[in-house]
C-alpha cells in the first residue's frame, strides 16, 4: 500500500499540498482529479518518491518511497505527463532500457518490449527514434515503459491525454490487468470516462482534496 499522511508540498514558501492523508490499495485503479494547479501531479510525484515531502511522509508498505535521489524504486513505475523518454533510443530501446535496470537480460528484455509495444499498436514503430514519434505514438511508448516491467505500484500522470477514443480504451483495460494482477494502480486525470473506469476516485482543489466529496469506491 502507498501511504500518503500528513503531506505537504511547498514551493518558494507557497503551498501546493497540504495537509494531505491518503491511501492507496493494491488491486484496484483510483483517480485522482482536479484542473491544472490543483496539485494532482505533485501529488503522485510525491507518492512515487520523484519528490520529497516538505512535511509529512509518503511510504510504500512503510517505507519512504523518497530515497533522496528522486529516482523511483524499482518497486514504482510511472506515465509521465512530459513522457520522460530518451532521445537518442529508439522507441524498442526506451522500454527494454526499463527492464534492464531491474536485471532482465538483454534478449529478454527487448523481446519483452516488442510485446508491450504491440499491445498499444505501435509495434511497428519499435525502431523509430523518439523524435520521429507524433505525441499520441510518444505517449504510448511511455505507457509501454511503465506496464512491461509489471511493477508492483503504477501511477500514471494523464495517460490518456494524447490518445483517440479506441486506443484510450486499450490503455484502461492494459491499466485494469495490472490493478487485477494485485498491483497499486494510481490515474492522475480531468477525464469524466476515466474518473468512471476507476474503482476509487479523489478529487483536488487548490493542494487539498476536496472536503464535501464524498470518495466513491467501487465494490470488486
Amino acid at each position: 500500500m502507498i501511504q500518503l499522511s500528513g503531506v505537504a508540498y511547498d514551493i518558494a514558501g507557497r503551498p501546493v499540498l497540504a495537509g494531505i492523508d491518503l491511501g492507496f490499495e493494491p488491486g484496484r485503479m483510483t483517480a485522482v482529479s482536479g484542473s491544472s494547479g490543483s496539485g494532482k501531479t505533485t501529488l503522485l510525484s510525491v507518492a512515487g518518491g520523484l519528490i520529497e515531502p516538505t512535511r509529512g511522509t509518503a511510504t510504500l508498505d512503510g517505507t519512504p518511497t523518497w530515497t533522496g535521489n528522486g529516482d523511483p524504486r524499482p518497486e514504482i513505475a510511472f506515465v509521465l505527463q512530459v513522457y520522460g523518454l530518451v532521445p537518442i533510443l529508439s522507441a524498442r530501446e526506451n522500454v527494454s532500457i526499463a527492464l534492464r535496470a531491474r536485471g532482465t537480460p538483454p534478449a529478454e528484455a527487448d523481446a519483452r518490449a516488442e510485446e508491450a509495444l504491440a499491445d498499444l499498436d505501435v509495434g511497428d514503430l519499435g525502431g523509430r527514434q523518439v523524435e520521429e514519434l507524433s505525441g499520441g505514438q510518444l505517449q504510448r511508448v511511455a505507457i509501454a515503459r511503465a506496464l512491461v516491467v509489471r511493477a508492483p505500484a503504477l501511477l500514471a500522470d494523464e495517460p490518456t491525454s494524447e490518445l483517440d477514443v479506441g486506443t484510450r480504451g486499450r490503455v484502461l483495460n492494459l491499466l485494469r490487468a495490472q490493478a487485477d494482477a494485485g498491483a497499486i494502480v494510481v490515474v492522475a486525470t480531468h477525464d469524466p470516462e476515466v474518473i468512471a473506469f476507476c474503482d476509487d476516485h479523489y478529487p483536488m482543489s487548490e493542494g487539498r482534496l476536496v472536503p464535501e466529496a464524498v470518495p466513491r469506491h467501487r465494490q470488486p
